[in-house]
């Protein structure tokens, strides 16, 4: 547990704060999904967290395969039909007056489809690097460019297109360098052009009754919270403003928390199952309670803390 290794966000330095091993890893996918993964993307890594903006990243990082998204992109509810963060994007674009919108890491669509539903005087760009994700795009008459955003840019180099508004929903978590990721969005921008990006907020409410394999390598490089968001900010130059998820109320993540850690990741226990653990084992179900009460007492920038966080940031 002595790592340490410069901070990808502010360079300050990090240290290890936990390990898993590519077994390991591959066991949790296992359970989580009722299958295995063919390919060899598990790797060893440890976990490491920044002494001054406690940015939560991974040594190595190194992110999932093409073939590992397009195996995760199969897997049912990968893809949300619908996200808390997406009407509140929309409503700050509508009052920003933005007409040009491009969408990094589109997925299957679902927020371009809304924004042009939302939106219908604007246009709307996606880009993603799966090139199945790409063809339901196309399928559905949205225009997705199929590539890395650096593919996209030198695209677009020719007629100097630049965009009002760039938005990325859950992408940052998985770069390796989150830091180019936003500078690259920055140079698709009009002089000014926002970004609006969300991420999980980290630490998630059920993190102590649970090991969520999605948060961690290949699939998640880092972990973000307010302190980190506002060092990327300084980092790039830009001006960042926050908007936390609905939060979870203290009985559901108390529910949440026994299901995960008692009955695993299927959440296939009943209200009886709850209750029977909490009559059988009744100190561990009042820690858990007094988590979820603690957890529901905390809040960022004046707001309840949640399981997600929706960022702006803005050129200066």
């Amino acid at each position: 547990m002595l790592s340490m290794k410069e901070c990808p966000i502010c360079g300050s330095e990090s240290r290890q704060v936990d390990a898993r091993s590519a077994q390991g890893v591959r066991e949790a996918y296992e359970t989580y999904y009722g299958q295995s993964y063919p390919g060899d993307d598990f790797y060893d890594y440890a976990q490491l967290r920044c002494s001054q903006c406690a940015f939560e990243f991974f040594d190595p990082m190194r992110p999932g395969s093409n073939a590992f998204y397009k195996w995760m992109t199969l897997q049912k509810g990968y893809y949300p039909s619908h996200r808390w963060e997406w009407p509140e994007t929309l409503a700050m674009i509508k009052a920003g007056g933005g007409k040009t919108v491009l969408e990094v890491g589109c997925g299957a669509g679902d927020f371009m489809a809304l924004a042009c539903q939302q939106l219908p005087a604007n246009r709307i760009v996606g880009v993603d690097t799966t090139a199945t994700s790409v063809e339901k795009c196309r399928a559905r008459g949205l225009e997705v460019f199929c590539g890395d955003l650096d593919s996209f840019l030198e695209s677009i180099k020719s007629t100097g297109e630049r965009f009002d508004v760039a938005v990325a929903f859950h992408c940052l978590e998985h770069v390796p360098d989150p830091k180019g990721f936003v500078r690259a969005m920055q140079r698709v921008l009009n002089a000014k052009g926002k970004i609006f990006l969300s991420t999980p907020y980290s630490p998630m409410s059920f993190e102590e009754a649970w090991f969520d394999p999605l948060n961690h390598p290949p699939h998640h490089l880092g972990r973000w919270n307010v302190k980190a968001y506002r060092a990327l900010a300084q980092a790039v130059g830009m001006e960042v403003s926050f908007h936390m998820a609905p939060p979870t109320r203290p009985r559901d993540s108390f529910i949440l928390n026994i299901k995960l850690h008692y009955f695993g990741s299927s959440l296939r226990a009943n209200r009886w199952d709850v209750f029977g653990f909490i009559l059988t084992h009744p100190l561990a179900a009042w820690r858990l309670w007094k988590q979820a009460r603690r957890r529901a007492r905390e809040q960022v920038e004046g707001m309840p803390l949640s399981d997600g966080v929706l960022v702006r940031l803005k050129m200066k």
